[in-house]
């Protein structure tokens, strides 16, 4: 990469540019060099920042500018941050021997693995943290967020007291796919966005200096990574694999890039790669293979050879996607993680070995596996887990602690290399949560509930994460949570939860775990809500078909006694009970409000059929809308009148006007726009016409107006009791442009006429 030496004036659109160091012989001697050394020293002072500048927390640039009724972060206090994202590509990362980082939302957590003890560092923009990155030296910390009303930034602070060090600004439109430090030069910065630019952008980030700037791909890149040379980049992504090299031309440095060419090989979105000793790279596939890359090519398919004939092919590498590949260097191996749950060591001497017999057209190529390692281990102690997804590895510095991202089952696995043991270090739900209940007889016990088919409770009065214990279905996901009220359960241990297959689960919290009391399929397709009568009398189910389905609410060993259904013919967005009626209402999308009586059980005959009648009524809500002018602006419309009136007056041309304005929606004002005709006289029929909001055609021509019914009116005709000068004064009022001077109507204003 060499020293930046000068840049160049203006940025070329879609890269930057800078010259490195290098100076030629001519001007390394005599005066003549004078000059130009001159003016690259005062180049690199213009855009030198003070190494002891910090930005201090109340600077302008950094006050969160609150929307309306957003109360300030400092009005609220959180305690703690629960949970993981799982579903985030490379959401490990190793800060300190002993500390590990990760993200969540808006939050950055830092866990240190000794001591339990947990830190949180917050985002500054509004659209959550996109990317995180160590320097190498570990003295700045790297944040690249994501923002939803303005550029996001990528913010530097020294990692010691984490003070805001650096900002670096306009990268990308709306947030940041990835970051890292270079290894070779320590004030370069090379950052990822993502949709919708995935720009690809080169920092002087000491100086908050942008070098080069250019466009990754068309489509997601997930992550960009230095090479073992200098001045060289690789970016990964959906379908695709590319090449960076940042090439010094007659114009400044540039950024190169070259799309891997998959060629014969089944095209693939790539996550894991590593690049080799000898440069070449390794990467991952979705279908299990793993592909050696010389220059653009692909010149090998890695499979896995025979225990006897390592060159005979037996089987794929992973029997699932590959997305973790990285270098064991004491091993002297790659190791790849599949979704298959296991780590599989690979020499990487046999890589280097590997040819294609092009005659054949045969890519595959049988390599040894050195040593295997599954996860979870088989064993009591994880029983109900399922094979690990294994979706990202981050090792320490020393190489001795591997933690394992699982997003099957929701894990961080705790790997100790030198021994083999595996154990739980974080759990979490490994998708979206769908709800959390506290149990207010028992301070501290929290439970919540996932989309990946888990319950879980927790210990929130514990001062580390403390998860007591969960039920696990992999079958289906829980979409809602619901505990029964204190009236069928004055313990308050008792829940209801509805699964993604359309079962309910009415389930008990124990000391030891979660007690299965009744299980029940009322539905076919996801639970939407599940909801008790205020008595707990009576509880309703809403499926995603917009059934309802009603239950008796009877003592544990039997919760619910099934009544009946009540199928709605539009879509229910939400619904609930009334507090004194037991009367049920429905929030449908087409705006309406439906009242069911609730079922009576003592006439309800349910032997032959659950479907169900039930008295309703159908309530239509009047929802007044806001006036859209002010009286500020009312009194300047008619204002603007009263002088177009006295205007058309003096030059006795008629105001055109429409003798009834009522056939428009009269629960709101609408302003017509005249848009300009031929210039003329307003005799030869081509003048401005009028629109509504939503076209509706007040006029078609200067010359004639529509009447509700479908006639025409002259324009010179006059409305009843009405003048042709104060005719433009209607009651509603309407936005035209009138064409008059003091020689005709040519020249051209603008006026309103209230």
């Amino acid at each position: 990469e060499g020293d930046v030496a000068a840049a160049e004036g203006e940025e070329e659109e879609g890269e930057g540019g800078v010259q490195e160091g290098a100076t030629s012989p001519a001007q390394g001697e005599g005066a003549a060099a004078a000059a130009p050394a001159q003016a690259v020293v005062s180049e690199e002072d213009r855009w030198k920042m003070p190494e002891d500048f910090f930005y201090e927390p109340d600077a302008p640039e950094l006050v969160v500018q609150l929307e309306e009724n957003e109360l300030p972060r400092e009005a609220v206090s959180p305690l703690r941050f629960l949970g993981f994202d799982f579903q985030r590509h490379y959401n490990l990362l190793w800060v300190s021997p002993e500390e590990f980082a990760y993200i969540s939302g808006h939050v950055i957590t830092f866990v240190n693995v000794v001591t339990g003890q947990r830190r949180n560092l917050h985002g500054r923009d509004n659209g959550g943290v996109g990317a995180i990155a160590m320097s190498p030296e570990g003295s700045y910390f790297a944040v690249a967020e994501r923002s939803t009303s303005a550029q996001p930034n990528v913010y530097i602070y020294t990692f010691k007291n984490m003070k805001l060090y650096r900002i670096l600004r306009k990268g990308t439109l709306k947030g940041y796919a990835s970051v890292q430090f270079s290894p070779h030069n320590k004030s370069h910065l090379a950052a990822l966005g993502c949709a919708p630019d995935y720009l690809l952008t080169v920092w002087d980030w000491r100086n908050e200096r942008l070098l080069l700037k250019c466009k990754a791909y068309g489509q997601d890149v997930f992550s960009i990574r230095w090479g073992q040379f200098p001045g060289m980049l690789t970016t990964v992504g959906t379908g695709h694999i590319r090449f960076w090299k940042m090439a010094l031309t007659f114009t400044g440095l540039k950024l190169q890039g070259d799309i891997g060419k998959f060629g014969a090989t089944e095209l693939s979105d790539i996550i894991g790669f590593v690049e080799l000793p000898d440069g070449k790279i390794v990467t991952g596939t979705e279908y299990g293979r793993l592909l050696l890359w010389e220059g653009v090519f692909v010149k090998v398919e890695l499979m896995r050879g025979s225990a006897e004939d390592p060159r005979k092919v037996e089987c794929l590498p992973h029997s699932a996607a590959i997305e973790v590949i990285m270098l064991d260097t004491e091993e002297g191996c790659m190791v790849s993680g599949g979704d298959d749950g296991f780590l599989r060591w690979w020499p990487v001497e046999d890589t280097d070995e590997a040819e294609a017999d092009y005659d054949l057209g045969i890519l595959e190529y049988g390599i040894t596996m050195k040593k295997e390692v599954r996860l979870p281990p088989v064993g009591e102690d994880y029983d109900g887990f399922a094979p690990a997804h294994i979706h990202h590895v981050a090792r320490n510095q020393d190489n001795t602690l591997w933690l394992i991202q699982d997003n099957r089952n929701g894990v961080i696995w705790r790997y100790e290399k030198e021994t083999g043991t595996c154990g739980l270090l974080v759990q979490s739900h490994s998708g979206p949560v769908t709800g959390a209940a506290l149990l207010a007889p028992y301070p501290g016990l929290m439970i919540s509930t996932g989309i990946d088919g888990t319950l879980r409770a927790y210990n929130a009065s514990a001062e580390q994460d403390q998860e007591l214990f969960a039920d696990r279905r992999a079958d289906a996901g829980i979409t809602c949570l619901v505990p029964a009220p204190a009236a069928n359960d004055p313990d308050r241990r008792t829940l209801s939860c509805g699964y993604s297959d359309g079962t309910l689960r009415v389930l008990v919290v124990c000391q030891n775990g979660f007690v299965l009391a009744q299980a029940l399929k009322p539905h076919t397709c996801p639970v939407k809500q599940i909801a008790y009568t205020v008595d707990g009398q009576l509880m309703a189910s809403l499926g995603a078909d917009n059934t309802i389905f009603f239950f008796q609410v009877k003592t544990l060993e039997e919760h619910l006694l099934p009544l009946g259904f009540v199928q709605m013919p539009c879509q229910v967005n939400h619904f609930a009970w009334h507090d004194d009626t037991d009367r049920i209402l429905l929030a449908l999308e087409d705006g309406t409000i439906l009242e069911f009586m609730p079922p009576n059980p003592e006439d309800i005959d349910n032997s032959e059929s659950y479907a169900i009648e039930l008295d309703y009524r159908s309530i239509q809500p009047e929802i007044p809308e806001e006036e859209e002018e002010d009286d500020e602006e009312e009194e300047h419309e008619k204002d603007d009148a009263r002088s177009l009136s006295m205007q058309a007056a003096e030059a006795e041309v008629p105001i055109p006007m429409v003798a009834n304005a009522g056939w428009l929606p009269s629960d709101r004002r609408r302003r017509c726009q005249q848009r300009r005709g031929h210039h003329g006289a307003h005799a030869d029929g081509n003048g401005p016409r009028l629109r509504t909001r939503r076209d509706h055609r007040l006029w078609d021509e200067i010359g004639s107006c529509r009447l509700p019914g479908g006639g025409h009116r002259d324009r010179h005709q006059e409305c009843p009791g009405e003048s042709p000068t104060t005719a433009g004064l209607a009651e509603r009022s309407h936005c035209c442009h009138m064409r008059r001077g003091p020689g005709g109507p040519n020249q051209s204003t603008r006026r309103r006429l209230a």
